[in-house]
């Protein structure tokens, strides 16, 4: 039967102090708050993968940005998922594949791609003239968003 652990309070987080060699601090259920030499403090949860049942470890972020509260919640949304058999690690793969995905179809990668395509055909100045308007007027607002999901209800009027 695993030892007890005592969870954290936010004045142990806060007061953790760093030391000559990296040192963890246990909350329990598998978080812990990892405290390096330089005294980055570094959420962590260990976990055993779904499929395989090896042993993997999850970052949830670091302290002060992600207070223990919140690093808590993380954590349990993390063993919400590993009851339902995902594994976080890779649905966090899975995720930064199809954001880097829509990031590369987003408006503006397509339109400044038809602008480059379009150079030889229009004037220097007229190609300078359209790609300073996307950039004042069109790139600020839905420059980002995949060219699937524009429609022309989110294209703001212009002034």
């Amino acid at each position: 039967m695993p030892k007890p652990i005592k969870p954290l309070s936010p004045s142990e987080v806060a007061n953790a102090k760093p030391q000559a060699e990296p040192y963890k601090l246990r909350d329990g259920g598998g978080m812990y708050l990892l405290v390096n030499s330089e005294g980055a403090r570094l959420w962590r949860l260990d976990y055993r993968r779904p499929v395989t049942g090896k042993r993997n470890t999850l970052g949830l972020g670091i302290y002060p940005e992600v207070p223990l509260r919140r690093a808590r919640e993380k954590r349990e949304d993390v063993r919400a998922m590993l009851a339902d058999g995902i594994d976080p690690s890779l649905q966090r793969k899975v995720e930064k594949a199809a954001g880097a995905e829509r990031a590369a179809n987003s408006l503006e990668v397509v339109v400044r791609a038809y602008q480059s395509m379009k150079a030889g055909q229009r004037t220097e100045e007229t190609a300078k003239r359209s790609t300073a308007w996307m950039e004042q007027h069109v790139f600020p607002f839905v420059g980002g968003r995949p060219i699937a999901e524009v429609e022309a209800p989110v294209i703001p009027p212009a002034d």
